[in-house]
């Protein structure tokens, strides 16, 4: 780590400082593999993952499709697209909707 000199005490009391039980208890828990969705339409597994902002953007490399997952909202619920789940796009650009 490096720090300025003038900040050199106070950076040292803030290093001793014990790390905090919510902490300590958030770095042992669990966490779940993540497993990438596959092909809302043929199915595919391992599709490529085109972009991340604003929601992964993704593009199935067997068939064509293109979707994108739903936006979650500040308390991370998934917000539904008009009403469904998930949009799918065609390499024509035909909008389908899964339901």
């Amino acid at each position: 780590m490096v720090v300025a000199a003038d900040q050199l005490e106070q950076a040292i009391e803030i290093a001793n400082q014990p790390i905090p039980k919510e902490i300590v208890e958030e770095s042992k828990a669990e966490v779940p593999e993540y497993v990438p969705p596959s092909c809302p339409k043929c199915g595919a597994e391992d599709p490529v993952l085109e972009s991340a902002e604003p929601t992964n953007a993704w593009l199935c490399e067997a068939c064509g499709a293109q979707w994108s997952d739903p936006e979650a909202d500040a308390d991370g619920i998934l917000n539904e697209l008009g009403g469904e789940r998930l949009a799918v796009q065609e390499p024509e650009k035909q909008v389908l909707r899964l339901r």
